[in-house]
């Protein structure tokens, strides 16, 4: 038995060496045979130390990846600050512009509620008697008219907007100087009445406050004229509007002191 071990080791050892040593057109088959028994277990053996590996590390992989998940988070929420920062400022340079231009003596408001019922079309604004804020104040944006006051407290207003079924507003055709009369229609136009069948109006033209009432100064933009349409009885005629001012947009205002 103690001859047998070393023979065996010998034979093995020979072959090992016959495969390698010889002539390729002699031993490819063994080779080949010698190669495919030994791949299994060296896959196998380098599986094991590679899961090991996996698992050595995976707690600081995922400590790692739950700091990096942070990151971007607070990343990301800071890029959406300063965009929204961004945007915000240049709406003020816009108003500041307009308020240095404008005639008017104006307070800058900010939006803080809309109505959310379809009876009315009113915004609640952050500015109120405090700030010379009072009923029937005018509220105007840089592109148009937007409405004006119909109840305020101390630091916050409502302002009933020109859409709303409530406004009456004297207004003329800038083109032609043709005077009517503006309600709002709970919509997002309003209607511009009482115009004469021979008035000459067409879409495009741009309505604006007449100023023959104390309500609203002269020359303020209302919207302009997108249809044309004749009065059942067939004895004037009246426009459909569209507001200058997209109020479902809007975030910052300004009150006519």
């Amino acid at each position: 038995m103690k001859i047998k071990k070393p023979i065996t080791f010998l034979v093995l050892a020979a072959y090992i060496l016959l495969i390698y040593f010889s002539p390729p057109a002699y031993i490819d088959k063994p080779k080949l045979l010698f190669l495919q028994i030994a791949k299994f277990p060296l896959q196998l053996t380098n599986q094991v130390f590679f899961q090991l590996n996996l698992l050595i590390h995976s707690r600081q992989l995922i400590k790692e990846n739950t700091s990096l998940r942070k990151t971007v988070d607070i990343l990301t929420h800071q890029l959406v600050e300063y965009k929204e920062a961004g945007l915000e400022n240049k709406r003020l340079n816009r108003l500041l512009e307009f308020k240095t231009k404008s005639h008017f003596k104006l307070i800058a408001a900010r939006i803080i509620g809309k109505d959310p019922s379809n009876l009315s079309d009113t915004v609640v604004i952050d500015q109120g008697k405090h700030q010379k804020i009072k009923k029937g104040t005018v509220i105007i944006s840089e592109a148009g008219l937007v409405g004006s006051v119909y109840t305020c407290s101390s630091n916050v207003s409502r302002v009933r907007l020109i859409t709303d079924p409530n406004s009456r507003i004297s207004a003329i055709i800038s083109r032609t100087r043709q005077l009517g009369m503006l309600y709002g229609t709970s919509t997002s136009l309003c209607r511009l009445r009482y115009l004469p069948l021979d008035s000459d109006i067409e879409v495009g033209d741009e309505i604006i406050t007449s100023g023959f009432s104390d309500a609203y100064p002269k020359g303020i933009l209302v919207g302009k004229v997108v249809k044309i349409i004749k009065e059942p009885r067939g004895l004037s005629l009246s426009a459909l509007v569209k507001p200058a001012v997209d109020i479902s947009k809007a975030e910052e205002l300004l009150c006519i002191e």
